[in-house]
């Protein structure tokens, strides 16, 4: 099988029985795509696929692993469904962290009041575990995505003339040489 997968798509190899990767070509045709949908449905095992086309990967995914903040979490459902669990994730964990804060700050403002107060010293000493002990816990969000931008210099401006006659004609006479 490995042989086929390879002359039906270059880009796509099957390393053993068990485990496929397929990486999506811009200029893939719908023929070669229908046939990929139809392999990996009929699959046993798993394939990693990178892919810039949502529509193909919500028909191919029924589980999606995603790596963000030296961490893997996997979802399960299509590409859609892995977008929206994981922005409900995200959201979650930021009220978390949210909720974290306000309780340090909290905790803090009474720790600045009393603790040089003797009658309140101990409490005050209670509250300053509490927060380092929240601090330890603090919900870590993701990192945005990083942004790359490239500036490439203008290349220099090209002369007036694109081809000349003289070239053509020495290209013919090269070509009917050999």
């Amino acid at each position: 099988m490995a042989g086929r997968c390879a002359s039906r798509s270059p880009s796509f190899s099957c390393a053993t029985p068990t485990c496929c990767s397929w990486t999506s070509p811009p200029t893939t045709d719908l023929e070669s795509v229908q046939w990929l949908r139809g392999f990996i449905a009929s699959y046993d095992g798993a394939v990693l696929i990178v892919s810039h086309d949502r529509a193909f990967m919500d028909a191919c995914v029924d589980h999606v692993a995603a790596l963000e903040n030296r961490r893997v979490t996997t979802y399960t459902g299509n590409y859609s469904s892995y977008l929206k669990q994981r922005e409900d994730n995200l959201e979650q964990m930021r009220a978390k962290r949210a909720a974290q804060e306000r309780d340090i700050a909290h905790m803090q403002v009474f720790v600045d009041k009393f603790r040089y107060k003797p009658t309140k010293a101990a409490q005050a000493q209670e509250r300053i575990r509490k927060i380092e002990q929240i601090k330890k816990e603090l919900v870590i969000l993701p990192e945005g995505h990083k942004h790359i931008d490239f500036k490439f210099p203008d290349p220099p401006r090209s002369g007036d003339m694109v081809v000349d006659r003289g070239c053509i004609q020495v290209l013919r006479r090269q070509a009917h040489l050999q």
